[in-house]
């Protein structure tokens, strides 16, 4: 399960064999006309997404090599570095005999800095952002190397404004929504606003690409463009922004009452008759199944993740119990995850957190070690999906 919220779903887990979806017409279908004609000629360029509008960094970010986070601990907050081939956590920090206990240290936050924070990687660099506004301090973004070195500032945002995820990232800057909140002339009505703005690592510039809805986000990106998701009455619909500012509507609506989970290529609805829907940018096609009979009785369901090349479900049943299952939306398979992680008491079961992926293994965190610290540990995605427990455990420093 990925973390897009800091709070861990207590559970019990209930094996299950669920058999493949079948072909499905929603009962309130999406809209879709777009060409290609449609997509704009001046794109950007290497756009990738470094963070996803399902806050999946508020765990941290993971490349080849290891695993980036921020976490508190009995000092302080600090920026950890898990290896994948050594199987240990460290503090991002290089300077030798560091006490990692003041703003010497790379690794080390202030606690007046952190009540909020976390890293995304983009490409050689890592961004930090953080936040206070207990202590009235607004986000600021940090750039360093990938091992804590060279650590500044590369932005600080005003005290009226907010950047949102997803984080787009070219290579040379970043690209991301911002939105602002101003007053009126009697200082009582709030006027909230929101543009897709470019910040420039090498200039630290950050310069207002297109004016936005002030609901107005960033969906994916196709062929060098950028999709935004905008919201209107009952309705969602998507546009795409070039580098010029210039935004183009596209013709594909959805009903905003639909649960959504939003992909760097895809957006995946959850429709009133179960059925998963999955709208994808590049062809511009629709596909849908519907889920089994045996979850028609569920009282609630929630997207997880996306991982493996398979859409993440929690499922809530009527006897309390919770469990998750995983759909590959090119067969329709619907697979059960089998492995469960202990919380804090050591007894009570909940969904297995996926913190990350690369090529053939998961990291995963298995339970709680204490009321604050998770226990983690890498796994085969072969042994996850066999249910498996065949965990490599982290070390910590």
């Amino acid at each position: 399960m990925s973390y897009k919220k800091t709070a861990i779903f207590l559970m019990l887990c209930i094996s299950v064999v669920i058999t493949s979806c079948a072909a499905h017409t929603p009962s309130e279908p999406l809209s879709s006309t777009v060409s290609s004609e449609e997509l704009l000629d001046n794109s950007f360029s290497n756009l990738v997404s470094v963070t996803d509008a399902n806050l999946k960094t508020i765990v941290g970010s993971g490349s080849e090599d290891g695993f980036y986070e921020v976490k508190s601990a009995q000092n302080g907050h600090y920026i950890y570095f898990t290896d994948y081939v050594s199987q240990q956590q460290i503090i991002l920090c290089p300077i030798p005999n560091c006490q990692h206990n003041d703003s010497s240290c790379p690794g080390f936050l202030s606690s007046e800095f952190t009540d909020y924070a976390g890293v995304f990687i983009c490409g050689d660099k890592l961004i930090l952002s953080c936040s206070a506004p207990s202590h009235q301090i607004p986000v600021a973004l940090y750039i360093m190397g990938l091992d804590g070195t060279e650590k500044k500032l590369l932005h600080q945002f005003s005290a009226n404004e907010t950047p949102h995820d997803p984080v787009l990232f070219d290579g040379q800057a970043i690209y991301y929504v911002l939105s602002k909140v101003s007053y009126s002339s009697d200082e009582k009505k709030p006027i909230y606003s929101a543009s897709l703005y470019r910040l420039d690592f090498a200039s630290g510039e950050n310069t207002e690409i297109s004016t936005l809805g002030s609901q107005d986000s960033i969906a994916g990106i196709v062929s060098g463009n950028i999709i935004i998701k905008s919201v209107s009455s009952d309705k969602c619909n998507l546009s795409v922004v070039s580098t010029n500012g210039e935004k183009t509507p596209l013709d594909f609506t959805w009903p905003i009452k639909y649960p959504t989970y939003m992909t760097s290529n895809s957006i995946f609805f959850l429709s009133d008759d179960l059925a998963i829907q999955r709208y994808n940018y590049s062809n511009k096609e629709v596909t849908s199944f519907v889920l089994p009979d045996e979850l028609h009785s569920a009282t609630g369901i929630t997207f997880d993740g996306f991982w493996d090349d398979k859409l993440f479900l929690i499922i809530f049943t009527s006897d309390n119990s919770i469990k998750e299952v995983a759909v590959d939306m090119e067969s329709g398979e619907i697979k059960d995850v089998l492995l469960c992680g202990l919380d804090s008491s050591g007894q009570r079961k909940r969904p297995l957190c996926i913190a990350t992926e690369f090529n053939d293994y998961f990291l995963v965190e298995t339970g709680t070690i204490d009321d604050s610290q998770s226990q983690r540990a890498l796994i085969l995605k072969d042994d996850y999906w066999a249910g498996n427990p065949n965990y490599m455990y982290i070390k910590k420093q």
